[in-house]
């Protein structure tokens, strides 16, 4: 690895990371101001202190270990005695639970509004490379061999219904259920119409489960595309989809993984979370800010998991409070916060072990994981901002 690149590596991942803890603690820190809270310090970072300053009340500090960082707000720790320089509505504890539950919400909202805007902006000003439905292979022993298609053959029309690109014959072929579809194709002799029968295959899906899908055995060309372009109604639509897609596949991972389907060695920890950053580094900033969206939300998901010390726990314990009308027992909070602790330390730690016994190199390892995510999200969704690679309905 030259200097250049290590050197772009290490900016992409301090970058990455202060970006997604700086919105998720300004989360935070907005809610509490809106709702008038006092706030006594804002960090991005914990340990040494680079650079700071002080607006109003608040002190503000950028610290040099860049992997997380924190809102000190008046009246979080102590709720008996006032803090010189503030008034008791300022302070956190006096406030009813539900406005303490909003700004602990604050910050996994921000993430997830994060990833939201970025993607927005990636779509607006790069638009969509669509994949057109041209065939770049037909696979014998298939349907569509014993149907006659061939190579070259663009799908005009299935059924009537004009077929524009290669998502809208995914999305007919699986609609089919495995009835008889006719399809319209342009070849070099003149358009002809050829009827396939989809047949039930097991694959694969984005999580690495087991899934039934509906194929009729051709695989698409990456290289016949066309870019789209789209206003910011477009964008923001596009964005919304694909920040729920990963939502959706994130929490369903999770699940998978409660429920012992998922290995546990397929999480990642530190070091391969770096190592990934370092991968898109590679392929260029578009890259990076895709995989900043994607950890961005799935930061998010993790932090609303309901384990005291995570801001889900504390949402847990406002919740209770809201409908009891009196706090969680400061004892069981306690004791709670202290198991939660000690989970979320045992998960570091194995994902640390996960990082660390990976056969191969650590970047060889964290390049196969990438292309696979990249390669999964693709044909999955026929991503916009990613064409390339085959997809075979």
């Amino acid at each position: 690895m030259d200097v250049s690149t290590l050197l772009n590596s290490t900016v992409a991942i301090v970058v990455t990371l202060g970006v997604l803890i700086a919105f998720h603690e300004f989360g935070h820190f907005l809610v509490a101001k809106l709702l008038g809270m006092g706030v006594k310090t804002f960090s991005v970072g914990f340990g040494p202190k680079l650079l700071g300053f002080r607006y109003g009340r608040t002190a503000y500090k950028l610290a040099l270990i860049p992997l997380g960082g924190y809102v000190a707000l008046v009246g979080e720790d102590d709720r008996g005695e006032l803090v010189e320089g503030f008034t008791e509505r300022e302070h956190f504890h006096s406030r009813p639970p539900w406005q303490r539950l909003l700004v602990v919400f604050g910050g996994p909202f921000f993430n997830y509004l994060l990833a939201l805007l970025l993607f927005w902006g990636l779509f607006f000003m790069l638009g969509e490379m669509r994949l057109l439905p041209v065939f770049k292979n037909v696979r014998p022993d298939t349907p569509a061999a014993a149907a006659g298609f061939a190579p070259g053959d663009r799908v005009l029309a299935i059924d009537g219904e004009s077929i524009t690109y290669w998502k809208d014959m995914e999305r007919r072929i699986q609609a089919s259920q495995g009835q008889p579809l006719r399809f319209t194709v342009d070849r070099t002799a003149g358009e002809t119409e050829l009827t396939v029968q989809p047949q039930p295959v097991m694959d694969l899906d984005v999580l690495g489960e087991q899934k039934q899908y509906w194929r009729i055995g051709v695989e698409s060309d990456p290289e016949q595309f066309t870019p789209v372009s789209l206003g910011l109604v477009e964008a923001a639509v596009s964005s919304w989809k694909r920040c729920w897609f990963i939502v959706e596949n994130s929490v369903r991972g999770i699940g998978l993984l409660i429920q012992g389907r998922v290995p546990f060695n397929q999480v990642s920890g530190p070091i391969g979370i770096a190592q990934m950053v370092h991968e898109t580094a590679k392929v260029g900033a578009v890259a990076v800010v895709s995989f900043m969206c994607f950890f961005s939300i799935n930061l998010a998901i993790f932090n609303l998991l309901p384990i005291p010390v995570l801001d889900g726990g504390h949402i847990l314990f406002f919740l209770v409070e809201w409908v009891r009308g009196k706090p969680v027992n400061p004892r069981l909070q306690e004791w709670t916060t202290k198991f939660g602790l000690g989970l979320l330390l045992t998960i570091m730690v194995l994902a640390l072990y996960n990082d660390i016994t990976r056969k191969g190199t650590p970047l060889d390892v964290a390049q196969q994981e990438m292309e696979a995510r990249l390669n999964a999200t693709r044909n999955s969704t026929n991503s916009a901002l990613q064409v390339g690679g085959n997809a075979t309905p």
